[in-house]
């Protein structure tokens, strides 16, 4: 098995690395050379990823270990990165500058921005992704405590269509999706706490709250991510 892992460069990292797993050998092996890969994402051959290059940030394409194409701009790089298989676009969330960003890339023409989607004071975007289900785009925003529902246009802009609003600081920031029911977990960052989401089409219904912590701990709040099982049951 090989897994693809973006790092942090500030120390003795050199970028994007190939970890291949046997059960005669553990091997690592630098596959890209580039600047602070904290999150990506791959589709066959290509990996698309976050760069950070001096004060700039941003996505960069990578293929066969070299960077292809790249867009930045002044700021701090995203934090997170999503390919959109069915519409061969690339979404990024921008934690620090509270936006998300939309791209299209081609070979031949490159990597282009097509949208970019700023929220209000406050927003820390932490997750973009289609829904499987529904192909709608989801964004957490951790800073408003909330989770942003849109449809896609013809043009491949985002159209919202709905805003669920999380309690105040729970912190909404990564969510799985159920494979056949139409259900969302999001996690909430802030308050270590798991809400199971229905979607009814136009809304989410909360069904239930859950905490992650164990009974009697809350001193400590974390978390990451969130994921579930190809069956979805675990």
């Amino acid at each position: 098995m090989k897994c693809t892992l973006g790092t942090y460069t500030k120390r003795s990292s050199q970028g994007i690395y190939q970890l291949d797993l046997s059960e005669t050998q553990n091997e690592l092996t630098l596959i890209a050379h580039v600047d602070n890969p904290t999150y990506l994402t791959t589709h066959k051959d290509t990996i698309f990823t976050v760069i950070k290059e001096q004060d700039q940030g941003g996505l960069a394409v990578v293929i066969n270990g070299e960077v292809v194409a790249k867009h930045t701009e002044v700021g701090a790089p995203p934090c997170y990165v999503h390919y959109d298989v069915d519409r061969s676009l690339i979404y990024t969330s921008n934690y620090h500058g509270g936006f998300v960003n939309v791209y299209t890339y081609q070979p031949e023409l490159g990597l282009k921005l097509l949208e970019k989607i700023q929220y209000n004071q406050g927003s820390k975007a932490h997750f973009v992704a289609p829904n499987p289900n529904t192909k709608e785009i989801v964004v957490c925003d951790l800073g408003l405590d909330q989770i942003h529902t849109y449809t896609v246009g013809s043009d491949h802009k985002l159209i919202l269509k709905h805003t669920f609003d999380a309690e105040l600081k729970q912190g909404p920031r990564h969510i799985a999706f159920h494979p056949t029911l139409p259900v969302l977990y999001a996690f909430m960052e802030l308050s270590a706490q798991l809400l199971v989401l229905v979607d009814k089409g136009d809304r989410y219904q909360l069904i239930q709250t859950l905490s992650t912590l164990p009974l009697g701990q809350d001193a400590i709040r974390s978390g990451a991510a969130i994921r579930i099982s190809s069956d979805g049951r675990f």
